[in-house]
């Protein structure tokens, strides 16, 4: 019988079609602490923010590459979901940046928290979930 062994997620990457762009909305508008980089490796920038326990690696597309578009044939990771202690305010934030709402806030049933869906700088998804207490 094997050891039970202890699997964490170390970091999710995501690739981006604008590096600049998307690094300053998760630095800037996010306010996500940047823990490395940006820096270049081969043909690509890439960098490391902390969210939560878990790092989020932003990186570019190589410069000879289009990207993968989004399309529901495409499988795996579809959005990205974080966690934010106020949602009104955090929707206000929103607004105040012209950051696009994509679902007001909602939730599933009555035990469920609050929940509503932001468009990132890349037109991908980003769920944002209230903090429960």
């Amino acid at each position: 019988m094997q050891d039970s062994m202890s699997i964490q997620i170390h970091h999710i990457a995501l690739q981006t079609a604008n590096f600049s762009r998307t690094f300053d909305f998760f630095k800037s508008f996010l306010g996500l602490a940047l823990t490395k980089g940006p820096l270049k490796y081969k043909e690509r920038t890439l960098c490391y923010f902390t969210c939560g326990n878990i790092q989020l690696e932003l990186y570019s597309i190589k410069s000879n590459e289009q990207g993968i578009p989004y399309s529901p044939e495409n499988l795996g990771p579809t959005h990205l979901a974080l966690t934010v202690e106020n949602m009104s305010d955090f929707i206000d934030r929103c607004k105040d940046g012209n950051v696009a709402i994509i679902k007001k806030p909602f939730k599933i049933d009555a035990d469920s928290p609050t929940i509503a869906f932001i468009e990132g700088p890349d037109s991908q998804e980003i769920e944002i979930r209230e903090a429960t207490v």
